[in-house]
């Protein structure tokens, strides 16, 4: 398409099958050739429209929401396109900024602020689309993670029992959002130290995303983090199952999109589920699944990683 969509001849559409083209490269994996596309996109905007027109601000929008690498320089992008958009009176582009703001004081650590804009966002999103939409139950999960991360877990609790319910009545109880929010309020609880509501939270979890696609990353994960929970209850019978599950998830986890973090969980199942075997008194088994897991999670991670760590303490036991 852009071939054929020369900047002389049809700059406008050339600009939006870039954005469209950047927000595709980002998404895979290809953050730089993405912020590339956006850059000339915005260039294209700014000499047919100028600084003050909304679709100059939607380019710098897409810009702030891709631009992980910068996040200061994605919030002035996403806060002169607010600007502009709110002095357009475009209650949906305002929707689509605020995310791009929220996202970029979380990538400078700032997340009691990006709690607030997502709130707000939220609110917006009901006032502007309807808050029996997909987007209102969605924008839930923004709120609730931005407190987690603050370290703000009793508020963060209170918002993930609010997604949960949105996104069980907006997707289904067994779909992957839904499924996401359990899983994502199940580390809130733990983070809280609520060991029990953590592991009913990733039961429920994990029950609700085995009717996803075997692809899935969040039926692949639930799997991952019930076996480990129901490790640390002391059930490493129990764990066995969902640990196999995980590992036998290796081809979702060793997507090339995040190749290094995708590398750590599968070695992190072969781990846990080693020790389940150590636990249950299989000592040669759980040593042979110990043994090439502690050694790609101290490559990948380090030795002094809890991961790396809990590993070699296994190891040590089947010794």
């Amino acid at each position: 398409a852009l071939a054929r969509l020369p900047e002389e001849t049809a700059p406008f559409d050339r600009s939006e099958v870039l954005l469209d083209l950047a927000s595709l490269l980002h998404a895979t994996g290809k953050g730089e050739e993405g912020l590339a596309m956006a850059n000339e996109a915005l260039t294209i905007r700014r000499r047919l429209f100028g600084d003050e027109d909304p679709r100059t601000a939607q380019a710098l929008s897409d810009r702030a929401f891709m631009n992980d690498a910068d996040p200061v320089s994605a919030e002035q992008d996403a806060r002169e396109a607010l600007r502009v958009v709110r002095r357009a009176g475009d209650g949906a582009k305002e929707v689509d900024l605020l995310n791009a703001l929220g996202k970029a004081l979380e990538g400078q650590d700032r997340y009691d602020e990006a709690a607030e804009v997502y709130r707000q966002r939220m609110e917006l999103v009901g006032e502007v689309l309807g808050a029996d939409g997909t987007l209102y139950a969605a924008s839930s999960g923004n709120v609730a993670r931005a407190l987690h991360a603050a370290g703000r877990y009793a508020e963060a609790a209170r918002a993930w029992e609010v997604s949960i319910r949105l996104t069980s009545e907006t997707y289904g109880p067994e779909s992957a959002v839904a499924a996401s929010s359990l899983l994502a309020a199940s580390h809130t609880a733990e983070k809280a130290g609520r060991s029990a509501s953590a592991l009913s939270l990733t039961e429920r979890a994990h029950a609700a995303s085995r009717g996803l696609d075997s692809t899935s990353s969040t039926r692949a994960m639930s799997s991952l983090y019930l076996g480990r929970r129901l490790l640390d209850a002391r059930r490493p019978d129990d764990a066995v199952g969902p640990l196999r599950e995980a590992v036998a998830a290796r081809s979702v986890f060793e997507r090339a999109i995040h190749r290094q973090l995708d590398d750590v969980v599968a070695a992190e199942a072969d781990a846990l589920l080693g020790e389940a075997h150590v636990a249950l008194g299989r000592t040669e088994e759980g040593r042979s699944w110990l043994t090439r897991a502690a050694r790609a999670l101290r490559e990948t991670l380090g030795p002094e990683a809890p991961a790396t760590l809990r590993a070699q303490a296994a190891l040590g036991h089947a010794r």
